[in-house]
Formats: structure tokens, sequence, C-alpha cells
């Protein structure tokens, strides 16, 4: 009965959980994708839901594949930058995810993952790894509150290494 009466009161309030059997009981809800772009590396943009979406890097080696080399600092040079951002129209406010995916990682290495103006919003681990088919990713949850995406980078913090950056993906969420 008591289960029945929270089931009840839980409905009734609007609550997303409720008591059964003396324990809580949440259901997970996984975010709806309303759109997603993959962008390659080698190309200069990609379009999400009519929205133009570009990349740019700072210090980078491109190769004859479609990679382009990020690199940690070193002691003469800064750390490699890619970074997307929204063009013409503006985004839908809400929630967004971005992913990076790298392959021929040289070393172990730390990611920031940072807005231009300055804050980093999720840093990331990579494993050395050879072999263009050895992907690995890092990815990070944001907000947008004005319409713009607005220089979302990634970049090496860990001290002479490289990295080959394969494709860009951003989602947004409803």
């Amino acid at each position: 009965m008591r289960t029945r009466v929270a089931l009840f009161l839980g409905l009734l309030l609007g609550h997303s959980s409720v008591q059964a059997q003396g324990r809580l009981v949440k259901p997970t809800f996984a975010p709806s994708v309303a759109a997603t772009v993959t962008v390659p590396a080698m190309s200069s943009g990609g379009n999400l839901s009519g929205v133009g979406i570009n990349l740019r890097y700072v210090r980078v080696n491109v190769d004859a594949g479609q990679s382009l080399q990020l690199m940690g600092p070193t002691s003469g040079t800064l750390a490699s930058s890619a970074m997307v951002y929204s063009t013409g129209s503006r985004l839908p406010n809400g929630s967004y995810s971005v992913r990076f995916d790298f392959h021929d990682v040289t070393a172990a290495t730390q990611l920031a993952v940072t807005w231009l103006s300055g804050g980093t919003i999720a840093t990331c681990t990579l494993n050395a790894s050879s072999g263009p088919n050895n992907i690995q990713s890092c990815a990070a949850s944001f907000a947008i509150t004005d319409g713009w995406l607005n220089f979302l980078g990634v970049q090496p913090t860990t001290y002479g290494v490289s990295m080959w950056l394969t494709q860009v993906t951003v989602t947004r969420y409803q």
C-alpha cells in the first residue's frame, strides 16, 4: 500500500522518482538528439540544423591524408589548438556536446577543452596509441545561452606530445 501511495503522490506532484520497497528509484532519461554534424578535420565546416559550424586551427601540421597534427607545448612553441564555432544564423539555446577524435597519439597526454574567451569546461586523457584506426576521443558538454558557439577548442597540455585530429562532432540535444 505504501508503494502505491508514494507512486500516486509522485505522479500527482510530478516527481520523477518514487519510493518502491524501501529504496529510491530514479528513472534515467537519455537526452534526445535533435541534430548532429560531424566535420572532417580537413573540411572547412558543416551544417547543424541550417547553421554553419566551422573549424579553425592554430599551429597545426597537415598530412597527405585527412588529418591535422596537434602538438603539445615545447620550449620554443605554444601548443596547437583546434576550435569549433558557429557562423551565420544563431543556434537554438540549450544543451550541446562536442567530440574531438584523434589517432596516433605519441604519448599519454592531457587535453583541455576551453572557450577562447577563457575557462576550461573539461579535461581528457588520451593514451599512447599508433595507427589511424586507433581512434580516441575527447568530449565535453556545454550549454548555449546566446545563440552562438563561440570558439570552443581543444589543446594538448602535455609537453612535447603530438596527435592527429580526424574529425569534430557537435550534437544538439532536445
